[in-house]
């Protein structure tokens, strides 16, 4: 039965892997950029990564192997589907050929929501196929200009921290939660702060950093009965966080304390 349940739990972790053809879409950004559109009817899809070869084989190269350096790349996207010509993505295909514009491209995961791809490209090849027996069908190929991006790889600073803060005896306890994005990147420092609730902004404490595997931090020395505000960042490999929402808290001494 163990045998059995190991056997499941790697299939199952395969699958969960895997990535269905199905689920990546090709979108382009409209002419204004602040809508994008998925190709409307896509089936097949194709991400063509080239690089050219320079040749440097000489007389003296050993074993008479031919020998090469590696030249320019480029990219490409083979695009086919059923035609709809009346949707607003076919319709800036249409312009996008006729007029030599350039078209910036997405390629999404959708069952994941994530970016893949991204870059400009122009439009170089659209027939449109009207078999007698089926339904019309279009094929596009769009080759990029410039960088072929791999949004997946790109890295960001994480999201803001949470923060929660207990009261003690002059002193306050934090404890910090990791944002759910980390930017694509382990969050590897954590640092917090702390200023008395009445001082400016400018007035926070040298942060004090600490590796992200202990989110807790105690301030001690704090004046009981005194409000404080506190707040949290953190840091990949791209840089420190934003702030996290401020807390407040206000030390207070035991009952029955001097």
């Amino acid at each position: 039965m163990a045998a059995e349940t190991e056997l499941y739990d790697q299939l199952t972790s395969r699958l969960n892997s895997a990535t269905a053809g199905k689920d990546i879409l090709l979108s382009l950004w409209n002419a204004t950029g602040d809508k994008l559109l998925a190709l409307a009817g896509q089936q097949g899809l194709t991400i063509n990564r080239d690089k050219d070869t320079v040749e440097v084989t000489s007389k003296d190269t050993q074993g008479g192997w031919k020998e090469y350096l590696g030249g320019f790349k480029e990219w490409s996207i083979d695009n086919d589907g059923v035609y709809v010509r009346s949707d607003e993505s076919h319709k800036l295909l249409i312009k996008a050929y006729e007029n030599d514009d350039l078209l910036l491209i997405k390629v999404t995961n959708r069952k994941t929501q994530t970016d893949m791809f991204g870059g400009l490209a122009i439009v170089t090849s659209y027939p449109i196929e009207a078999p007698y027996d089926d339904a019309t069908t279009y094929s596009i190929t769009l080759t990029g200009t410039g960088a072929l991006v791999d949004l997946e790889s790109t890295v960001t600073v994480p999201d803001a921290p949470t923060l929660t803060a207990v009261s003690g005896d002059g002193q306050v306890a934090l404890t910090a939660v990791l944002p759910e994005n980390n930017g694509g990147s382990d969050v590897t420092k954590i640092k917090f702060q702390a200023k008395k609730a009445s001082d400016g902004d400018d007035l926070w404490s040298a942060p004090v950093e600490q590796n992200a595997d202990d989110l807790t931090y105690t301030f001690s020395d704090l004046t009981n009965g005194l409000e404080y505000s506190f707040r949290s960042i953190v840091t990949n490999e791209a840089g420190d966080s934003a702030a996290s929402e401020v807390v407040s808290a206000t030390p207070v001494a035991p009952e029955g304390g001097a």
